[in-house]
């Protein structure tokens, strides 16, 4: 992992909140893989230190240094409160505090296996990256789902992917299906046997995938989401409840996640 000063390149605000945020680090980017995440933050230049806390960010794309164009780490944020929302007045120009690559990383799946995304809200990021990173050598299928269009941010952007299927859903219908992102799962599921799926956002979302999954013939990850205080796992501020043999103990979703074999979360805690 690295800790640095890096530039903003582009910022774009889109729908309900949301944005793109991209930075130029060569030395970063050549270390990130999908699932990573990054601690953000800006420099106090006035010693207030406020806010005090980075945010954790998910990556949700990456491009190398290479001949055809600079190296670039772009990131999904929605404003929720005061930390976000000092991100979102970044201007290209202005530098960033960016520390990672952190945490684990969704495994890469064989090419005869059948891929299957889930994701809401800002967790479609990491499941965009996976769709940019193999859907050109891997069979792979996108459940995307948010409660209006509002929610579907990176709706415009799917046709990048290279992805052949995206299924669409709304709680309120105003695009793709009206229902929720788990609703069209068990069929696909039972016709597509030994699929893996990757998921990404709202607990009760992931929770709702790892109770399909258990009854058919798929293996689950999962990308969990906490506060964090440092990235590192030195403030325990995001512990887990996670299944070990026949006991709950507590793991750092920065450490030891974020990403998760379902099967290992204990849904019955609440966190």
């Amino acid at each position: 992992m690295l800790c640095m000063e890096v530039p903003v390149t582009d910022m774009q605000h889109v729908n309900g909140g949301y944005f793109l945020l991209q930075v130029h680090s060569p030395a970063q980017a050549a270390l990130v893989r999908p699932g990573h995440f990054f601690m953000l933050g800006m420099q106090h230049a006035d010693f207030s230190a406020d806010p005090l806390l980075n945010r954790p960010i998910s990556v949700l794309d990456c491009t190398p240094d290479d001949h055809t164009a600079p190296a670039a780490i772009h990131f999904l944020i929605k404003e929720a409160g005061r930390g976000t929302r000092l991100l979102s007045r970044l201007r290209a120009g202005d530098n960033l505090l960016c520390h990672g690559p952190l945490g684990t990383t969704f495994p890469e799946p064989s090419p005869e296996c059948r891929l299957i995304l889930v994701g809401g809200g800002v967790g479609i990021a990491p499941l965009y990256f996976c769709a940019r990173r193999w859907s050109a050598t891997h069979d792979m299928a996108l459940f995307y789902g948010g409660r209006s269009v509002t929610d579907l941010p990176l709706q415009g952007l799917l046709p990048q992917t290279g992805l052949r299927e995206v299924i669409l859903l709304t709680e309120d219908g105003s695009a793709g299906r009206r229902g929720l992102v788990t609703e069209p799962l068990p069929e696909y599921l039972a016709s597509n046997p030994g699929a893996k799926v990757y998921s990404c956002g709202p607990n009760a979302m992931m929770e709702a995938v790892a109770r399909i999954t258990a009854h058919v013939d798929a293996q689950l990850w999962v990308s969990m989401e906490n506060r964090m205080g440092c990235g590192l796992g030195a403030c325990l501020g995001c512990v887990l409840p996670v299944i070990e043999g026949d006991k709950t103990a507590m793991v750092r979703i920065c450490k030891e996640g974020p990403v998760f074999r379902g099967e290992q979360i204990d849904w019955k805690i609440r966190y």
